[in-house]
């Protein structure tokens, strides 16, 4: 028979594990929970800010997009108009400047009808025709000289009446028996001669042309050509050709044949804003040059 052996024994104290107690916890305390809910309803309260603000920006940006699409419309619409108003200004110069054209075509294309008009004349010997008082020769004035401005036209009318009791005069006085012979041939100088030469020059040589001059009608047309830029010499030019056109129909047709009385309306035309005393000697000699005998 087989024994057990008895378990030994042991110390119950020492095998047995060892448990601690739980320590215990202390419950929140009114305090903390009172923090606690203030950071709470902050957070909240700034977030419910923060939400307005976002809400208003939102609300401002729509604003302002909308302002800024008003102002791109308005000043697109504004363009659209500068570009018509601009197109019809750019339309109504040109206008203005072709119908400006016209006129001066119609304008010079009446010089020179007037002109062709005193070169085709009869070629007979006399003065133009005396003013009959009645006030008419006024209006027979050159189409052209209608179209200058007032200043010049009040000279020209001036003149008229002084040049018209200038014919008069020499009407009035007793025949001599025969009349008045042409021009006598004499040696034409050669324009060269007068080319570079000084203003007192040309006054002298301008001043001594008289109505039986008719050789010096060359020399005088080249400075007016030469000299058109200076009004001074050109108004000189002008009263000696005015004094050769005042008696000698030939004078007049010689002028007319060489081109005087073209370039005498291209000096009008270019010095048309001059002082008119300045342009009385041209309009004189071109007055003449429209008599037809």
């Amino acid at each position: 028979v087989e024994t057990t052996k008895a378990p030994e024994s042991f110390d119950l104290a020492e095998d047995t594990p060892v448990v601690a107690a739980p320590v215990p916890v202390a419950a929140p305390s009114a305090a903390v929970d009172e923090e606690l809910q203030q950071r709470l309803q902050a957070s909240e309260a700034l977030a419910a800010s923060q939400k307005a603000e976002m809400a208003e920006l939102c609300k401002r940006t729509a604003e302002l997009e909308r302002q800024l699409e008003e102002a791109r419309r308005l000043a697109a619409s504004k363009e659209e108009e500068l570009k018509a108003a601009q197109s019809l200004e750019v339309a109504q110069r040109e206008r203005a400047e072709a119908d400006l054209m016209e006129v001066e075509r119609e304008r010079i294309q009446a010089a020179r009808d007037e002109a062709a008009s005193a070169a085709a004349a009869p070629a007979a010997a006399g003065t133009p025709p005396a003013h009959t008082g009645d006030g008419d020769e006024e209006f027979n004035l050159p189409d052209f000289l209608w179209s200058c401005n007032s200043e010049v036209m009040a000279y020209v009318q001036k003149i008229v009446g002084e040049n018209a009791r200038l014919r008069q005069q020499v009407a009035d006085l007793p025949a001599a028996g025969e009349e008045a012979a042409p021009p006598q041939a004499a040696p034409v100088p050669a324009a060269s001669e007068l080319a570079g030469a000084s203003p007192e020059t040309i006054a002298a040589f301008t001043g001594g042309v008289g109505e039986n001059d008719g050789h010096q009608i060359a020399p005088l047309l080249a400075l007016l050509r030469d000299h058109a830029e200076d009004l001074k010499i050109c108004s000189q030019v002008c009263s000696a050709l005015e004094i050769l056109t005042f008696t000698f129909t030939e004078n007049r047709q010689a002028i007319v044949q060489k081109g005087g009385a073209k370039a005498i309306i291209d000096m009008l035309e270019r010095h048309q804003d001059a002082e008119a005393a300045l342009l009385r000697s041209g309009v004189d000699a071109l007055w003449n040059l429209t008599f037809e005998e």
